[in-house]
């Protein structure tokens, strides 16, 4: 079966307020399926830069945990009020109600550095959101909400809505992808931009950064580099769950190449034969 790769595409974390794959701020509803090694540096580029990096696995049917290397201060004077330096553990859940819609909870925890406390702060963020793939209409949207903690954050709310939206362009090829982290914190942005998959597993995308409503944060571009390995997570206990995942043109291309079916056609039983009349 040929799948579409807009959600592969969406990559990581973007902003402080990410998880796993994602969009750019929101996260995208999918994850690494059991066996799978997700990752991603992405670079956050407006008066200050800044660096976010996250490593997944899958583990089990639906499940994945990682390592996040968050805010990371690469250039500018100013102090923010979230932690820098955050080191955190994640763990997402993902899971099928229909064909075309999926449920996904997670969150992350660790230690960050407050530079105006001088020390290291605890930092949390977790989040519940549905996702919709409508795969004739090459359309894909995201509705959910989020709530961490002001180290993670900055001050303002400490929860609010998200929503996302992701529509594939060309196909197998490039995706545009805009969302939109609802709040009056640092971390409230919104961010419209494409996604581009090149050979050999590698994805880049770019972005426009702009203020979500209610904050005043500045405008900016968000960079990212993801590198998934070919046919990762192709474990038959699995199929199910990653039904109406995405599976770009690189992993077909690398599966003809080396004479590999896909997962559900490697798997599928054989027919009975009918014993022929003596």
């Amino acid at each position: 079966m040929t799948r579409r790769p807009a959600l592969l595409l969406a990559l990581l974390v973007a902003l402080p307020a990410a998880a796993q794959q994602s969009l750019w701020n929101v996260p995208a509803g999918t994850g690494t399926a059991r066996g799978g090694f997700f990752f991603q540096e992405q670079l956050n580029l407006t008066r200050s830069g800044e660096s976010n990096l996250t490593t997944a696995i899958g583990v089990g049917k639906g499940l994945e945990l990682g390592l996040n290397i968050f805010h990371v201060h690469l250039y500018g004077d100013r102090v923010p009020e979230t932690a820098r330096n955050k080191v955190m553990v994640n763990a997402v859940y993902t899971f099928d109600v229909t064909d075309f819609m999926k449920v996904q909870l997670g969150g992350h925890g660790g230690l960050g550095r407050d530079e105006h406390l001088h020390r290291e702060v605890p930092a949390g963020f977790a989040y519940l959101l549905t996702r919709f793939h409508f795969e004739e209409l090459r359309l894909a949207t995201v509705v959910g909400a989020y709530a961490a903690s002001e180290s993670y954050l900055g001050k303002g709310w400490p929860a609010g809505p998200m929503l996302g939206v992701e529509y594939e362009l060309v196909p197998e090829w490039l995706v545009v992808q805009a969302d939109l982290l609802l709040g009056n914190h640092e971390a409230a942005v919104g961010v419209i931009g494409a996604a581009l998959l090149l050979p050999g597993g590698w994805q880049v995308a770019v972005g426009l950064q702009v203020p979500s409503p209610f904050s005043h944060n500045n405008f900016g571009c968000v960079v990212e580099l993801t590198h998934v390995p070919p046919g990762a997570g192709d474990v038959p206990e699995d199929l199910n769950w990653q039904e109406h995942r995405v599976h770009p043109k690189w992993i077909r291309e690398h599966r003809e190449r080396h004479g590999e079916r896909e997962p559900e056609e490697a798997h599928q039983q054989p027919p009975e034969e009918t014993p022929g009349n003596p």
